[in-house]
């Protein structure tokens, strides 16, 4: 009995390495690996939106607009009115304003002949509580800045919303908006104006 005790452990020892174990089998590359490149033309930008999906008063907006706020209607007239839009044939005051990339204009400043103020407030228009600001790109790109007019009475650098319209002209050389972005901008105090928003 001592004995088989004794012999009990070399076996199951001898039978778990006969029955068991890891295999493995290793091929190794005598030649060096090829080199693969892909390109990918990934940019990142910042998203845009048709303007009628993210300004007030725009026909897929479901934002609600309160009477004298319809940012879109100032939009709109910035580029089409008769008289001051861009595309006016006898007053374009605007562009003689920006006149050069970087310059800025403001809604409630002293031009000559005539008054951006039209703009906003024609009888028919339902953006009188607004103000505007447009900043010149280049001679075929203008960047539109529609804010409340009483956010722009707040303290100086107080953050207001602002919505940034694109305007572009086109090969015909008409005017037309293509995007908006809502954000924020930082009431200042230019000495062309009392008071507006740093662009």
């Amino acid at each position: 009995m001592k004995m088989l005790r004794r012999l009990i452990l070399p076996m199951i020892l001898c039978a778990v390495l006969l029955t068991g174990g890891v295999y493995g089998l290793f091929y190794y590359q005598n030649e060096k690996p090829s080199d693969v490149s892909v390109g990918n033309d990934i940019s990142m930008e910042v998203f845009g939106y048709p303007p009628d999906e993210i300004v007030p008063g725009g026909g897929d907006n479901d934002d609600p607009v309160e009477v004298g706020n319809d940012h879109m209607e100032l939009i709109h007239n910035i580029v089409y009115h008769m008289s001051y839009g861009l595309n006016a044939t006898h007053k374009p005051i605007i562009h003689e304003v920006l006149s050069e990339d970087g310059n800025v204009i403001y809604c409630d400043q002293n031009v000559q002949g005539g008054n951006l103020k039209h703009l906003a407030i024609d009888k028919s228009d339902n953006s009188q509580q607004l103000y505007f600001v447009i900043s010149r790109k280049s001679a075929t790109e203008y960047h539109a800045f529609t804010m409340r007019q009483l956010d722009v009475n707040r303290t100086v650098g107080t953050r207001i919303t602002v919505y940034k319209t694109l305007l572009i002209k086109g090969s015909d050389g008409k005017w037309i908006y293509t995007l908006s972005y809502k954000g924020t901008a930082e009431v200042n105090n230019p000495s062309i104006t009392d008071q507006a928003i740093d662009v």
